[in-house]
């Protein structure tokens, strides 16, 4: 697989970019401002009752913070993902630079290879599936024989006296 990918290396960055460019980011920027608005606000809710003490001002004050850290939580999750996924030319590098440093020798055995293949998927013996990019696979289809594979590779091998060929290849997590 490594050798394919190096081989058709600068394909292998355009399917990474592909990948990674997300037409949600601009949905994300926009809700990160309305979600500082909104926690603006509420924050000077919050200092208004601050000198006023009582059950029912308590509540209301307990409410505001609790609101208020929901919201930030909220905020942080989506500035975090927007984070990651602003530059995807940064993940596209890193990506290349560890399959640069997959060594070229068969002895692979010292080379950790969750640095650039995060995950394995098994179907069968015949379709293995190489997952690149993020280590979560939530957005895979139910059915694993609808995972679309990319630079497809076949390997032929012998189990006494038959032959079989294994299919792989690469899903490109987001």
């Amino acid at each position: 697989m490594v050798k394919k990918l190096l081989a058709n290396e600068n394909e292998f960055k355009k399917e990474l970019l592909d990948a990674f460019s997300d037409k949600s980011l601009i949905e994300k920027k926009e809700r990160i401002d309305a979600l500082t608005k909104e926690l603006g606000e509420q924050r000077d809710k919050l200092l208004q009752y601050d000198g006023l003490s009582g059950d029912a001002f308590d509540a209301i004050k307990e409410y505001l913070r609790k609101n208020i850290n929901e919201l930030s939580d909220e905020k942080a999750v989506l500035e975090n993902e927007w984070l990651i996924e602003a530059n995807p030319e940064t993940r596209v590098h890193e990506i290349i630079k560890e399959l640069h440093k997959f060594p070229a020798t068969d002895k692979i055995g010292d080379y950790d290879f969750r640095k650039l293949f995060k995950k394995m998927i098994v179907i069968n013996r015949d379709r293995l599936i190489f997952v690149v990019g993020s280590d979560n696979l939530d957005n895979l289809p139910y059915n694993p024989q609808s995972i679309t594979m990319k630079f497809i590779e076949t390997y032929r091998y012998k189990i006494r006296c038959t032959w079989f060929t294994c299919n792989f290849g690469i899903y490109i997590s987001k």
